[in-house]
């Protein structure tokens, strides 16, 4: 019913148009800002709510136990995830590496900043990835990889899946440095490389977002 209501709002085929943003590969992501509007972390919470069922239902997020997350991110942290570290770089991954679930685009807001500077999202289309063919060629590409997700995530299962693979988006990728689980040292090498090398890439954008400004990304590409 919040899709419904952002509908009538923003007016017919605003659904249409969100979505054929998502799926197309030219552009695979947007940004929408409730800056000015409300300042209420309630109305974000319904705002991103409308926007994510806009495109389609919603993952579980075992971790919250709900349909979305909400966490803090602070000078001090001992989570086992880098996700609320403010001193660690965040290195370029995929959304739902370690659940089963298809994971097909991944929605994020900025709800409040204080005392801080920084912290841009980065992103990088993997057509845009300058040596995506050294990994994709290499026999190792398309070579299921054990993934495992630590306890503060609440998901209790070993997950298997390529780094490369197809989709109804064409090409696309899977693959996040922390929960991924190397069996010998061949697959650490390349899971090492492949990293350095997204990092490293001239095609990855720095994007700020401002607060009650969300993005929403195609998370295959």
């Amino acid at each position: 019913m919040l899709g419904e209501a952002l509908e009538a709002c923003a007016g017919a085929g605003f659904s249409i148009t969100l979505n054929e943003i998502a799926r197309d590969r030219a552009t695979g992501g947007f940004t929408l800002n409730m800056e000015g509007v409300s300042d209420g972390t309630g109305d974000y919470v319904r705002f991103g709510t409308a926007v994510s069922h806009l495109l389609g239902s919603s993952n579980h997020d075992a971790m919250s136990g709900t349909y979305f997350a909400r966490f803090f991110v602070k000078d001090t942290d001992s989570s086992d995830s880098y996700l609320r570290q403010a001193y660690r770089p965040l290195t370029l991954h995929t959304d739902g590496t370690f659940v089963s679930e298809a994971t097909e685009w991944l929605l994020m807001m900025k709800f409040g900043e204080a005392n801080a500077t920084g912290g841009e999202s980065r992103f990088l289309h993997i057509d845009d990835w300058d040596e995506r063919s050294r990994f994709l060629d290499h026999l190792l590409g398309r070579h299921p990889f054990r993934y495992k997700a630590p306890g503060s995530k609440n998901v209790d299962e070993d997950v298997e899946r390529p780094v490369f693979f197809d989709s109804p988006f064409g090409l696309a990728v899977s693959f996040i440095d922390q929960f991924v689980q190397p069996r010998s040292r061949e697959e650490s090498v390349y899971l090492h490389d492949l990293s350095a090398s997204m990092e490293a890439s001239p095609g990855t954008r720095e994007v700020p977002l401002s607060i009650g400004e969300l993005v929403v990304l195609n998370n295959y590409f």
